[in-house]
């Protein structure tokens, strides 16, 4: 007989196998100060954010950029990537070769058809 683990209902301390906990990231520790304005950023920083400002700006001309994750709420370590949100919605093509780009750092690019009303300005830093 076949058992359908998903129908089962156990509570965590009876489940025979870990539970994974859905729609949670860890907890993280700050270790870095959080940004809060583009003159937080190391010149570091702002010597790669510009970059990849000015490959975008080369693909679709002047759009809105925004950094969050992260290198803004300071639990950034050496393996992490910089989050950009760019709202501008090329085609396929053109945003292959965004992200595809041998950018200096690791980039995460995400691309929105309108600027999202729920951008905090606690999270989400414009790259000017």
């Amino acid at each position: 007989m076949e058992i359908d683990i998903h129908k089962m209902r156990w509570t965590t301390e009876e489940c025979p196998f870990p539970i994974p906990e859905r729609g949670r990231q860890r907890k993280r520790e700050i270790i870095h100060p959080p940004i809060t304005t583009w003159d937080d950023f190391s010149d570091e920083d702002k010597k790669i954010l510009t970059e990849v400002k000015d490959v975008i700006y080369s693909y679709l001309g002047e759009c809105e950029l925004y950094i969050y994750g992260s290198r803004v709420t300071g639990v950034w370590d050496d393996e992490s990537d910089y989050d950009i949100i760019v709202f501008n919605f090329p085609d396929r093509e053109i945003r292959e070769k965004i992200i595809n780009h041998n950018f200096s750092a690791k980039i995460d690019v995400q691309f929105r058809k309108i600027e999202n009303p729920y951008i905090s300005v606690h999270t989400h830093i414009k790259i000017i």
